[in-house]
């Protein structure tokens, strides 16, 4: 899980889940910190959708001080619609340090415009709502009363694809001779979003059908299962796997071969 700190409070219980809890931010009376133990270069910021365009940046801690990453992509579109916050991966001289008592990899998010922002969730999902349009253009029709987006299921689709990872036996920093420093993989050590996004937007429409579906074998089971199905063809052996656990990409790691075996009862 982010650590996350607004001023010096922890917040990261808070935006830990998407939809299910809120955390007003104000960038009037401190800044927003998001920490992790290894470098990351991908966020999915929810909250509540703002009026005006605010000019989004996002630092690294250098070695000496923050600093703004590099190819820096803000599908919020300056935090007006929630979505994705992308930089480039192995951003030179990136070091670790120490805030709030916690030694990690610290980034900084800053806007322009100082007022008050509704967050809903920072994490990482693997595909958004513009990627279910593409593929049910009338997908929105369905969408829960009080909601604004399909981004928990989104998060659903996003476990599933780590769990499915796991049984692989994938190890992350993991020596046969000390499992000490063996660990579970995460959606951390995805390092290409891209190689996942296919079938997380079919398993989150499989999660969107199964969940409208309230007799069996009705239109939307039916939907749900070819979803589930077509999602598990996606999850295709060629995934950008971090399995030194550096956070970085490196020429031994791109896109390696790994069986996948999906099977849910």
């Amino acid at each position: 899980m982010l650590t996350i700190f607004h001023n010096s409070i922890d917040i990261s219980r808070e935006q830990s889940r998407y939809e299910f809890l809120s955390n007003a931010i104000d960038f009037n009376d401190g800044e927003l910190h998001i920490g992790y133990y290894k470098p990351i270069h991908s966020l999915y910021l929810n909250f509540t959708n703002n009026n005006a365009i605010r000019n989004l940046s996002l630092q690294y801690y250098n070695g000496t001080s923050f600093d703004d990453v590099t190819n820096l992509k803000d599908l919020t579109f300056g935090l007006t619609k929630s979505g994705f916050v992308e930089w480039g991966i192995n951003q030179v001289t990136e070091k670790k340090t120490t805030l709030n008592s916690k030694e990690m990899f610290w980034y900084k998010l800053n806007i322009d415009v100082l007022d008050e922002i509704t967050f809903k969730g920072i994490s990482v999902l693997f595909s958004d709502d513009y990627d279910l349009i593409a593929a049910y253009p009338t997908i929105f029709n369905h969408l829960p009363e009080d909601q604004t987006s399909f981004v928990r299921f989104h998060e659903e689709a996003r476990k599933d694809i780590v769990k499915d990872l796991r049984r692989t036996g994938i190890v992350i920093n993991g020596r046969p001779t000390d499992f000490k420093t063996r660990k579970q993989l995460d959606e951390f050590d995805l390092l290409d979003k891209d190689e996942v996004r296919e079938a997380s937007k079919l398993f989150t429409l499989s999660k969107i059908f199964g969940w409208l579906s309230d007799n069996p074998n009705d239109k939307y089971e039916n939907l749900s299962n070819r979803y589930a199905a077509n999602a598990a063809e996606a999850l295709t052996p060629l995934i950008t796997i971090d399995q030194n656990d550096d956070g970085l990409k490196s020429n031994s790691e791109a896109a390696q071969t790994t069986s996948v075996f999906i099977g849910r009862l």
